[in-house]
């Protein structure tokens, strides 16, 4: 990474913000080494721990609580045998370990599929969940050794009888005499109980002095009876810190038999915790995943991130072969901010951070990324701005390649504009050259020249509203820009006749560019406002589409619903139809056929070919209403129409007989009643097909061959139902077809499945022996 080129692109505060989401402290140690991908290979797979660690962030699940102290530092300490921790790093230590178990248990036990990669680096933990136990059952969260210890729990209950009587005893001397102490609470010297006796009742207690008060009115005296049980406390608390000494020392001795692999459990969750950082942030900024890209830059409504609301959203494009894109317009109108912008985005995509601009966005994997923006005078280096730019922009030239990423402020600025303007267009010269990347910003005239005429060479401009005077911070590409320096200095207030002067000495001096820029600029705008408007009637007819579908949608829910009803009506009506017709059988074979009997029967065949009359006028009815049924006025001769329940593509020759009309199908002409038309879309050039059959009989099944090579989709399904059709009635249940990825065997009567992707469509049939789709697919290429 360049460090001069990742401070004038504000890297470093990228990095700072990111810093923040980590959780441990030796994460965020780990993410200040790390360094930018220069490999795609390397950097795809670090993308996709971050997206599925993203994915799983986002999801249901809920991230542990966990607590994660400093504890890298302790390795070197007691990495030596005979050296101890104390309690407190020990606990510290058991601390990491089960926050990092809590995040591999995390990770490793989702319920989310797709995330083998993170859960293969979280698998790395190693499990140390044991240590965690024997270190949490002997010491507490403070550090010290649990009041429970088997070894130290009858020493410590024996110490708190001894203060127990030390402090009873202690206040019994002041209580009974209360005028011979300073206070009335017992005080402490080097650890050993003592009351402030005052100094003029000297021989009043007997005992040792410890100390005496800085203007000698008070004597720390320690009596003799309080003296033994002060020693019986020393000794006791002594007994006690050798113990818990040697328990710290076996603690730390487990600890540092496990030291390697308590040195990869933390070196693998520092690593996720910078995988972590990466995501959240991704989160928290609204940034996605850009493509990569061999060499073309595609930025949608990218964001600079430390503008935050106040950025203007940029969308920047250079196809493969365009090496530079010259961006001119006024000051202050964000030229400078949109090529940081596609730095600090080259950037933060080459260090595993998702981006903020919208999906679909890509971008190469550069070799080096170099800027020169801003002011590089120095006064320590005796540097003017020119110079200062010159001593950068040559260290540019020595280090780039053509896979590098240039970025240059106001190339060729600071001298005289004839020179500087040279000066630019040699530099822009070899870097091209180069095969490198440019983006450049300049107010040069020439350059804008250098723009049109140099290959590889684009140039773009930032918007201005001439309404308000200002820029609308929106790249235009393809159109250079004018400096609209005169507008803006009569809307920051120069005085009118001033700007009366300046056109003065303009009159003659204003280039063909400059009105050819004016030219552009307006119809731009115009050009802007026509595809709006396109845009606006785009969405209006996509809209209708949408709302069209839902109708025949619903309209299709109807129909099944009607057919069900139907089918309901139609069993129960043969139910009942049949039980009277039972009882009437049963009736006739008991006793003698009369007239009764007789005209029982007659009525009953009577009333089931009235329903029947009924169903058939519903049905029509139904039929007539249907929203996408053609009237018979409508049709007229040479219409296109679908027929039938599969909506074969027709043409309509005249009308038929009644409700009947001819229709020309391409392979034949066919009565059709005017129930089954449809209307239909343009005719479908149609290759003609024929099917040739045997029926001499042979020692092998017969078996159809249908050929689909070089048909259009909607040809080779009239085809395929038709060649169904003629199996089945062939007797025949498998045939073959031929395509141009070989041949396969259709079962036939199956069910379609059709898909449209990337322009290819997909016939796919099912076998339902095997249960499975997609054992033959026929591929038509549109």
């Amino acid at each position: 990474m360049n460090n001069k080129s990742s401070v004038l692109l504000e890297f470093d505060k990228i990095l700072n913000l990111l810093l923040e989401h980590c959780i441990s402290e030796e994460g965020r140690r780990q993410l200040k080494l790390q360094q930018l991908f220069y490999k795609k290979d390397s950097l795809s797979l670090f993308h996709n721990l971050i997206s599925q660690l993203r994915t799983l962030l986002e999801s249901d699940e809920v991230f542990p609580a966990v607590n994660f102290p400093e504890i890298e530092f302790l390795l070197s300490v007691f990495i030596k045998e005979g050296t101890s921790l104390d309690g407190i790093d020990l606990f510290h230590i058991s601390q990491f370990i089960d926050s990092s178990l809590k995040v591999k248990s995390y990770i490793t036990n989702t319920k989310i599929t797709d995330l083998n990669s993170i859960c293969e680096v979280a698998g790395k933990i190693p499990q140390l969940d044991f240590l965690v136990t024997e270190i949490v059952s002997v010491i507490n969260s403070t550090g010290q050794i649990r009041d429970d210890h088997p070894e130290l729990k009858n020493l410590r209950k024996g110490l708190g009888e001894l203060n127990n009587k030390i402090s009873v005893l202690s206040s019994s001397y002041i209580t009974e005499n209360r005028n011979l102490y300073q206070t009335d609470v017992p005080t402490q010297k080097g650890g050993r109980i003592v009351l402030p006796l005052k100094s003029n009742f000297k021989g009043r207690v007997k005992g040792i002095i410890h100390d005496i008060s800085a203007r000698g009115n008070i004597l720390y005296v320690e009596p003799f009876d309080i003296l033994d049980l002060n020693n019986k406390i020393a000794v006791q608390e002594h007994e006690i810190s050798i113990i818990a000494n040697r328990i710290f020392r076996e603690l730390t001795e487990k600890v540092r038999i496990e030291i390697e692999n308590l040195k990869i459990l933390i070196s693998s969750f520092s690593f996720i915790d910078t995988l972590i950082a990466r995501a959240k942030f991704s989160i928290q900024y609204n940034c996605f995943r850009p493509e990569i890209s061999n060499l073309k830059i595609d930025l949608k409504k990218a964001r600079h991130i430390l503008l935050g609301n106040e950025a203007v959203p940029i969308t920047i494009t250079m196809e493969e072969g365009l090496h530079a894109l010259i961006i001119t317009g006024p000051n202050a109108g964000g030229k400078t901010v949109s090529i940081k912008t596609v730095g600090l985005l080259a950037m933060m995509n080459q260090f595993g951070i998702q981006i903020p601009a919208e999906e679909g966005s890509s971008l190469p994997v550069f070799d080096g990324i170099f800027a020169d923006i801003g002011d590089d005078q120095s006064i320590e280096e005796s540097l003017s701005t020119f110079s200062g730019h010159m001593k950068n922009i040559a260290s540019i030239l020595e280090e780039s390649s053509s896979k590098s990423l240039v970025l240059l402020d106001e190339l060729g600025s600071g001298t005289d504009p004839g020179e500087g303007a040279a000066i630019a267009m040699a530099v822009l010269d070899s870097l091209i050259s180069k095969g490198a990347i440019v983006l450049t910003t300049s107010h040069h005239g020439l350059l804008k020249n250098y723009g049109y005429t140099r290959e590889g060479v684009m140039n773009a401009s930032m918007e201005f509203d001439e309404g308000t005077h200002s820029s609308t911070y929106r790249v235009v590409l393809g159109m250079p820009g004018d400096s609209h320096a005169v507008e803006i200095a009569r809307y920051s207030g120069i005085p009118e006749k001033v700007i009366d002067k300046v056109q003065i000495y303009l009159k003659d001096k204003q280039t063909e560019v400059g009105r050819m820029i004016s030219e552009l600029e307006k119809k731009h705008q115009s050009a802007g406002r026509r595809e709006d408007a396109i845009t606006q009637r785009e969405k209006i007819l996509k809209n209708q589409i949408r709302e069209n579908d839902l109708k025949f949608l619903s309209f299709r829910q109807a129909e099944n619903e009607l057919k069900k009803k139907k089918n309901a009506e139609s069993s129960r009506f043969l139910r009942e139809a049949r039980k009277t017709l039972e009882n009437l059988v049963r009736e006739l074979k008991e006793g003698e056929i009369n007239q009764h009997k007789t005209k029982k029967v007659k009525n009953f065949l009577s009333d089931i070919d009235k329903q029947i009359d009924l169903e058939k006028k519903s049905l029509e009815e139904f039929i007539l209403n249907s929203p996408d049924n053609l009237k018979g006025e409508e049709l007229e001769p040479g219409m296109n129409v679908l027929i039938g329940e599969y909506r074969r593509p027709g043409v309509v020759v005249r009308k038929g007989k009644k409700r009947d009309w001819i229709i020309n199908t391409g392979a034949l002409k066919m009565s059709v009643n005017i129930n089954e038309i449809y209307p239909g879309a343009e005719p479908v050039q149609e290759k003609m097909y024929g099917v040739d059959t045997s029926t001499v009989k042979a020692s092998n099944p017969a078996r159809f061959n249908l050929d689909l090579r070089g048909f259009r989709l909607e040809a080779a399904l009239i085809i395929i139902e038709k060649q169904i059709d003629n199996a089945l009635m062939s007797g025949l249940d498998t045939f073959n077809i031929i395509h141009g990825k070989g041949e396969g065997v259709l079962s036939t009567g199956v069910q379609k499945y059709l898909r449209t992707e990337n322009s290819v469509k997909e016939f796919y049939f099912a076998h339902p022996e095997d249960g499975g789709f997609g054992k033959t697919i026929v591929i038509l290429k549109e």
